[in-house]
Protein backbone atom coordinates (compact mmCIF):
# COMPACT_ATOMS: atom_id res chain seq x y z
CA UNK A 1 0.00 0.00 0.00
CA UNK A 2 1.40 3.59 -0.72
CA UNK A 3 0.36 7.08 1.07
CA UNK A 4 1.95 10.03 0.59
CA UNK A 5 0.79 13.43 2.33
CA UNK A 6 2.06 16.82 3.64
CA UNK A 7 0.00 18.23 7.02
CA UNK A 8 0.48 21.27 8.79
CA UNK A 9 -0.84 21.79 12.58
CA UNK A 10 -1.78 25.15 14.12
CA UNK A 11 -2.38 26.21 17.51
CA UNK A 12 -4.02 29.56 18.04
CA UNK A 13 -7.48 30.68 19.39
CA UNK A 14 -8.90 32.23 16.15
CA UNK A 15 -11.92 31.62 13.80
CA UNK A 16 -11.62 29.56 10.79
CA UNK A 17 -12.28 32.66 8.42
CA UNK A 18 -9.46 34.47 10.16
CA UNK A 19 -7.11 31.91 10.12
CA UNK A 20 -8.07 30.97 6.40
CA UNK A 21 -7.79 34.73 5.44
CA UNK A 22 -3.97 34.56 6.89
CA UNK A 23 -3.48 31.52 5.18
CA UNK A 24 -4.47 33.16 1.66
CA UNK A 25 -1.88 36.23 2.57
CA UNK A 26 1.17 34.05 3.22
CA UNK A 27 0.01 32.01 -0.22
CA UNK A 28 0.06 35.26 -2.09
CA UNK A 29 3.92 36.33 -0.54
CA UNK A 30 5.07 32.89 -0.83
CA UNK A 31 3.51 30.34 -3.27
CA UNK A 32 1.66 32.53 -6.14
CA UNK A 33 3.21 31.49 -9.33
CA UNK A 34 5.62 29.24 -8.03
CA UNK A 35 3.92 25.71 -8.57
CA UNK A 36 4.30 23.12 -10.99
CA UNK A 37 3.20 19.89 -12.23
CA UNK A 38 4.44 17.29 -14.33
CA UNK A 39 3.75 15.88 -17.68
CA UNK A 40 5.24 13.29 -19.77
CA UNK A 41 6.67 14.73 -22.77
CA UNK A 42 7.26 13.26 -26.32
CA UNK A 43 10.27 10.94 -25.27
CA UNK A 44 8.31 9.75 -22.47
CA UNK A 45 10.18 11.89 -20.06
CA UNK A 46 8.73 13.75 -16.92
CA UNK A 47 8.48 17.23 -17.46
CA UNK A 48 7.71 19.81 -15.18
CA UNK A 49 5.51 22.55 -16.15
CA UNK A 50 4.24 25.68 -14.35
CA UNK A 51 0.09 25.87 -13.11
CA UNK A 52 -1.74 28.62 -13.49
CA UNK A 53 -2.95 31.78 -11.11
CA UNK A 54 -4.36 30.35 -8.00
CA UNK A 55 -8.12 29.99 -7.14
CA UNK A 56 -9.72 30.45 -3.56
CA UNK A 57 -12.73 28.70 -2.77
CA UNK A 58 -14.68 28.50 0.42
CA UNK A 59 -17.26 25.51 0.46
CA UNK A 60 -20.11 26.93 2.85
CA UNK A 61 -21.47 23.59 2.97
CA UNK A 62 -21.25 22.48 -0.57
CA UNK A 63 -20.32 18.56 0.08
CA UNK A 64 -19.80 17.50 -3.50
CA UNK A 65 -17.30 20.38 -4.20
CA UNK A 66 -15.27 19.73 -1.35
CA UNK A 67 -15.15 16.60 -1.93
CA UNK A 68 -14.07 16.94 -5.68
CA UNK A 69 -11.34 19.73 -4.35
CA UNK A 70 -9.92 17.25 -2.40
CA UNK A 71 -9.93 14.13 -5.29
CA UNK A 72 -8.49 16.34 -7.38
CA UNK A 73 -5.17 17.85 -5.44
CA UNK A 74 -4.85 14.79 -3.18
CA UNK A 75 -5.80 11.22 -5.41
CA UNK A 76 -5.61 12.76 -9.18
CA UNK A 77 -2.84 15.03 -8.35
CA UNK A 78 -4.67 17.39 -11.50
CA UNK A 79 -3.39 20.79 -9.70
CA UNK A 80 -1.39 21.51 -6.48
CA UNK A 81 -2.69 23.73 -3.26
CA UNK A 82 -4.03 23.70 -0.13
CA UNK A 83 -7.08 22.65 1.94
CA UNK A 84 -8.37 24.12 4.70
CA UNK A 85 -10.00 21.61 7.66
CA UNK A 86 -12.16 22.91 10.33
CA UNK A 87 -10.40 23.38 13.91
CA UNK A 88 -10.52 21.03 16.78
CA UNK A 89 -10.03 22.05 20.48
CA UNK A 90 -8.17 25.35 18.73
CA UNK A 91 -6.16 23.67 16.20
CA UNK A 92 -6.39 24.21 12.95
CA UNK A 93 -5.08 22.36 10.11
CA UNK A 94 -4.42 22.34 6.44
CA UNK A 95 -3.30 20.14 4.09
CA UNK A 96 -1.00 20.30 0.62
CA UNK A 97 -0.31 18.63 -2.09
CA UNK A 98 2.83 20.76 -2.85
CA UNK A 99 5.64 19.13 -1.55
CA UNK A 100 4.52 15.73 -1.87
CA UNK A 101 7.37 14.68 -3.75
CA UNK A 102 10.04 16.38 -2.05
CA UNK A 103 9.45 14.76 1.77
CA UNK A 104 12.59 12.90 1.38
CA UNK A 105 14.53 16.04 0.79
CA UNK A 106 12.86 16.93 4.27
CA UNK A 107 15.65 16.41 6.97
CA UNK A 108 18.39 18.46 7.59
CA UNK A 109 20.92 16.94 5.64
CA UNK A 110 19.15 16.24 1.52
CA UNK A 111 18.15 20.04 2.42
CA UNK A 112 21.56 21.23 2.25
CA UNK A 113 22.78 19.08 -0.39
CA UNK A 114 19.34 20.47 -2.39
CA UNK A 115 20.33 23.63 -1.40
CA UNK A 116 24.20 23.45 -2.71
CA UNK A 117 22.13 21.94 -5.98
CA UNK A 118 20.27 24.42 -6.75
CA UNK A 119 23.00 26.78 -5.99
CA UNK A 120 24.98 24.99 -8.79
CA UNK A 121 22.18 25.03 -10.75
CA UNK A 122 18.85 26.82 -9.89
CA UNK A 123 15.44 24.40 -10.48
CA UNK A 124 12.42 26.29 -10.02
CA UNK A 125 10.55 22.83 -9.08
CA UNK A 126 13.17 21.89 -6.78
CA UNK A 127 12.82 25.08 -4.70
CA UNK A 128 9.22 24.39 -3.81
CA UNK A 129 10.35 23.01 -0.36
CA UNK A 130 11.99 25.91 0.60
CA UNK A 131 8.46 27.85 -0.58
CA UNK A 132 6.77 26.20 1.40
CA UNK A 133 9.18 26.72 4.24
CA UNK A 134 8.89 30.18 3.95
CA UNK A 135 4.76 30.31 3.51
CA UNK A 136 4.85 28.17 6.98
CA UNK A 137 7.51 30.78 9.15
CA UNK A 138 5.54 33.36 7.91
CA UNK A 139 2.09 32.44 8.85
CA UNK A 140 3.21 31.76 12.31
CA UNK A 141 4.91 35.06 12.37
CA UNK A 142 1.54 36.96 11.40
CA UNK A 143 -0.66 34.93 13.59
CA UNK A 144 1.89 35.00 16.00
CA UNK A 145 1.26 31.08 16.62
CA UNK A 146 3.48 27.54 16.66
CA UNK A 147 2.76 24.74 13.93
CA UNK A 148 4.01 21.49 13.43
CA UNK A 149 4.25 20.23 9.48
CA UNK A 150 4.56 16.41 9.21
CA UNK A 151 5.05 15.24 6.06
CA UNK A 152 5.27 11.78 5.08
CA UNK A 153 5.53 8.61 2.17
CA UNK A 154 5.14 5.15 1.92
CA UNK A 155 6.02 3.32 -1.08
CA UNK A 156 6.83 -0.22 -1.77
CA UNK A 157 10.84 0.34 -1.43
CA UNK A 158 10.09 1.70 2.52
CA UNK A 159 9.11 5.13 3.92
CA UNK A 160 10.31 8.13 4.96
CA UNK A 161 8.71 11.01 7.55
CA UNK A 162 9.57 14.48 8.10
CA UNK A 163 9.11 16.78 10.94
CA UNK A 164 9.09 20.87 10.85
CA UNK A 165 8.43 22.94 13.57
CA UNK A 166 7.93 26.45 13.81
CA UNK A 167 7.31 29.68 16.39
CA UNK A 168 6.12 32.73 15.39
CA UNK A 169 8.18 33.22 11.90
CA UNK A 170 11.04 31.50 13.63
CA UNK A 171 11.92 27.56 12.30
CA UNK A 172 12.25 25.66 15.42
CA UNK A 173 13.80 22.39 15.09
CA UNK A 174 12.69 19.29 12.49
CA UNK A 175 12.70 15.33 13.09
CA UNK A 176 13.25 12.93 9.91
CA UNK A 177 13.12 9.32 10.05
CA UNK A 178 13.57 7.52 6.53
CA UNK A 179 13.39 3.64 6.32
CA UNK A 180 14.20 2.20 2.66
CA UNK A 181 13.50 -1.60 3.25
CA UNK A 182 14.04 -2.16 -0.64
CA UNK A 183 17.85 -1.42 0.43
CA UNK A 184 18.03 -1.96 3.66
CA UNK A 185 19.22 2.00 4.57
CA UNK A 186 17.61 3.52 7.18
CA UNK A 187 18.05 7.32 8.39
CA UNK A 188 17.03 9.09 11.84
CA UNK A 189 17.85 12.83 12.49
CA UNK A 190 17.21 13.50 15.81
CA UNK A 191 15.22 16.50 17.59
CA UNK A 192 17.98 19.12 18.78
CA UNK A 193 15.49 21.36 21.03
CA UNK A 194 14.42 19.05 23.24
CA UNK A 195 13.33 21.87 25.72
CA UNK A 196 11.43 23.82 23.23
CA UNK A 197 10.00 20.60 21.73
CA UNK A 198 8.52 19.46 25.11
CA UNK A 199 6.02 21.66 25.42
CA UNK A 200 5.40 22.49 21.77
CA UNK A 201 1.66 22.83 20.40
CA UNK A 202 0.68 22.12 24.06
CA UNK A 203 2.97 19.19 24.46
CA UNK A 204 1.55 17.56 21.29
CA UNK A 205 4.79 16.52 20.17
CA UNK A 206 7.00 16.04 22.93
CA UNK A 207 7.06 12.03 22.14
CA UNK A 208 9.54 13.22 19.36
CA UNK A 209 12.42 13.61 22.41
CA UNK A 210 11.10 9.56 23.57
CA UNK A 211 12.41 8.20 20.26
CA UNK A 212 13.42 5.11 20.02
CA UNK A 213 10.78 3.79 21.95
CA UNK A 214 11.83 0.08 22.55
CA UNK A 215 9.30 -2.93 23.24
CA UNK A 216 10.55 -6.39 23.96
CA UNK A 217 8.42 -8.78 21.53
CA UNK A 218 6.55 -11.13 23.23
CA UNK A 219 7.02 -14.07 21.22
CA UNK A 220 10.87 -14.26 20.12
CA UNK A 221 11.92 -12.16 23.19
CA UNK A 222 13.89 -9.52 20.72
CA UNK A 223 13.70 -5.71 21.45
CA UNK A 224 11.65 -4.17 18.35
CA UNK A 225 13.27 -0.48 17.82
CA UNK A 226 10.29 2.26 16.70
CA UNK A 227 10.71 5.67 15.21
CA UNK A 228 7.48 7.82 14.74
CA UNK A 229 6.03 7.98 11.08
CA UNK A 230 3.09 9.29 9.34
CA UNK A 231 1.17 6.37 9.71
CA UNK A 232 1.19 6.58 13.48
CA UNK A 233 -1.16 9.18 13.05
CA UNK A 234 -3.65 6.92 11.23
CA UNK A 235 -6.96 6.68 13.13
CA UNK A 236 -7.40 2.59 13.11
CA UNK A 237 -4.22 1.42 13.50
CA UNK A 238 -3.35 -1.86 15.74
CA UNK A 239 -0.89 -0.54 18.09
CA UNK A 240 0.19 3.07 19.15
CA UNK A 241 3.94 3.40 20.83
CA UNK A 242 3.81 7.20 20.66
CA UNK A 243 1.01 8.26 22.70
CA UNK A 244 -0.20 9.80 19.64
CA UNK A 245 -3.76 8.85 21.06
CA UNK A 246 -3.67 11.27 23.43
CA UNK A 247 -3.32 13.92 21.11
CA UNK A 248 -6.21 15.54 18.82
CA UNK A 249 -3.65 15.08 15.84
CA UNK A 250 -5.33 13.52 13.03
CA UNK A 251 -5.06 13.16 8.95
CA UNK A 252 -8.27 14.71 7.98
CA UNK A 253 -9.07 12.72 4.53
CA UNK A 254 -8.30 9.92 6.26
CA UNK A 255 -11.61 10.22 7.92
CA UNK A 256 -14.49 9.36 6.11
CA UNK A 257 -17.04 12.41 7.29
CA UNK A 258 -13.96 15.08 7.44
CA UNK A 259 -14.02 17.27 4.45
CA UNK A 260 -12.24 20.36 3.50
CA UNK A 261 -14.03 23.83 4.05
CA UNK A 262 -11.87 25.89 2.01
CA UNK A 263 -8.69 25.52 -0.69
CA UNK A 264 -6.63 27.13 -2.48
CA UNK A 265 -5.14 25.71 -5.21
CA UNK A 266 -3.51 26.36 -9.06
CA UNK A 267 -4.41 24.16 -11.99
CA UNK A 268 -3.28 23.96 -15.96
CA UNK A 269 -6.70 24.85 -17.43
CA UNK A 270 -10.24 23.50 -16.06
CA UNK A 271 -10.35 20.02 -14.67
CA UNK A 272 -11.00 17.54 -17.16
CA UNK A 273 -14.05 16.25 -18.28
CA UNK A 274 -13.44 12.43 -17.56
CA UNK A 275 -12.81 13.89 -13.30
CA UNK A 276 -16.04 16.05 -13.38
CA UNK A 277 -18.31 13.68 -14.73
CA UNK A 278 -17.54 11.74 -11.46
CA UNK A 279 -19.60 13.59 -9.27
CA UNK A 280 -22.56 14.62 -11.96
CA UNK A 281 -24.22 12.01 -10.14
Amino acid sequence: MSANWSIAYFEKSISDDAFFKAVQEAFRQFLEGKLYGLKWDDNQELVPFQLDDSTTEQFSGDVKRARLIQDALITELLGHGILHYPQRNNLHVIVDSIIRLDVYSSGRIRREELKRQLEAKPDPMSEVLFHMMDFLRYLTQILECQSAHVMFDHNPAGNATGVHLYDSGTFVDDYYYENLEGVGSEMVERIQSPQQVETFLNGRFAFLNQLPVIKRDSIDGNDDVYYFDGEDLSSNRLSEHFGVNQTDLYVPFWEENTLPIGAIYALKGPLPDYFLNRYDR
